[in-house]
């Protein structure tokens, strides 16, 4: 009874796994072969105590703190498509922006419209001053925090969150991969996994 429970659970996660994939226009067979990477840098000014928000669907996300004055953005656009050639028109089409609205500063992407066997992914490596808040997320793909004296919140469905040397309060949460955190020392410390392993020194 036991070993038919499990084979039920190893189906439905299966079949949940399957559905998610669909969900994303991720198609199994050749129609990723075609390739295209390219490379955006993005830089705004930001007044300490302020927060930078960053999202993105599929990617890492690292964010490390710094004595500079701005917010420096390098972003990593690859898209997989049927052919190279629409591969990088549709990289080209992707713009990222830095919107400032009052203190928070928001990294965006501007993608082109879905389409069936296509995909995009968009990887930040984000430098920002170390006195500033941070508040990132990812679908899929893991996160990295470092450096930084403000407070950091960060959440990936399916990836691992890593956190060094933060002197303000942590929330991290990832559905699907460890957190690891190492000399956190705000007051507010909250980690949470739930499938996978939580290490805190």
């Amino acid at each position: 009874m036991k070993k038919k429970y499990c084979t039920v659970l190893t189906l439905g996660f299966c079949l949940c796994l399957l559905l998610i994939v669909s969900g994303c226009d991720i198609q199994i067979g050749d129609w990723g072969k075609a390739k295209y990477e390219r490379t955006v840098q993005q830089q705004a000014s930001l007044a300490p105590g302020s927060t930078v928000v960053a999202q993105t669907s599929f990617g890492s996300i690292t964010i490390t703190g710094a004595d500079v004055t701005d917010c420096s953005v390098v972003a990593q656009i690859r898209v997989q498509a049927p052919t190279e050639e629409e591969a990088r028109e549709i990289a080209e089409q992707v713009k990222i922006k830095l919107e400032p609205v009052g203190q928070t500063l928001t990294v965006k992407a501007e993608k082109p419209p879905k389409k069936r066997r296509r995909s995009i992914s968009i990887s930040y490596d984000i430098t920002v001053p170390k006195q500033t808040n941070v508040e990132c997320g990812s679908s899929y793909g893991a996160i990295k925090l470092s450096n930084i004296d403000g407070n950091v919140k960060g959440k990936t469905s399916s990836g691992s969150i890593s956190a060094e040397n933060i002197q303000g309060s942590a929330q991290l949460d990832t559905s699907y991969g460890p957190v690891t955190c190492k000399n956190i020392t705000g007051d507010n410390i909250q980690l949470k996994s739930s499938s996978g392993s939580i290490r805190a020194e």
